[in-house]
C-alpha cells in the first residue's frame, strides 16, 4: 500500500510543471534586486560597526595588536566599498538588460535618472 501511495507522489513530482508566468519578469528582477541591495546595506552597516570598534580599539592604544586591529579597519573599508559597488553594478545591469529595452526605440525616461531614484523606484514597485 505504502509503495503504491510512493509511486503516485513520485509521479507527481517528477511530472512537468508548466510556468504561468514568465520566471524572468521584471517584477521579479525588481525584487531579486532589491532584496540584493538591501542586504549589501545591512552588511555595509555591519562592517561600519566593526570599523567603529577597531577604530576605538586603536584609538585608545589598550593592545599591542594595533597593527592586527588596523588591517581589520581596512578590510572593514573595503567591504562597505565592494558592496555598495556591486549593487551599483546591479542596479545598471538591470537598466541595461530589462529596463532600458522595454522603452520605445530611441526614447529615454523622463528626466536624469539617478542611483538613489532607481533605489526608490525599487522600493516603490516592491510596496506594490
Amino acid at each position: 500500500m505504502t509503495d503504491t501511495i510512493l509511486k503516485r507522489i513520485t509521479r507527481k513530482i517528477m511530472s512537468e510543471y508548466d510556468l504561468k508566468q514568465d520566471p524572468l519578469s521584471l517584477n521579479r528582477l525588481r525584487k531579486i534586486a532589491k532584496g540584493i541591495i538591501d542586504n549589501g546595506r545591512a552588511d555595509r552597516d555591519l562592517a561600519m560597526e566593526t570599523y567603529i570598534y577597531f577604530k576605538d580599539k586603536v584609538d585608545v592604544g589598550e593592545d599591542n595588536d594595533q597593527g592586527t586591529c588596523k588591517k581589520c579597519m581596512i578590510d572593514c573599508l573595503k567591504l562597505m566599498q565592494s558592496s555598495k559597488t556591486q549593487s551599483t553594478k546591479l542596479v545598471a545591469d538591470l537598466l541595461k538588460r530589462e529596463i532600458l529595452p522595454r522603452t520605445k526605440k530611441g526614447e529615454m525616461p523622463e528626466g536624469d535618472l539617478t542611483f538613489d531614484d532607481l533605489l526608490k523606484q525599487l522600493e516603490e514597485k516592491d510596496d506594490d
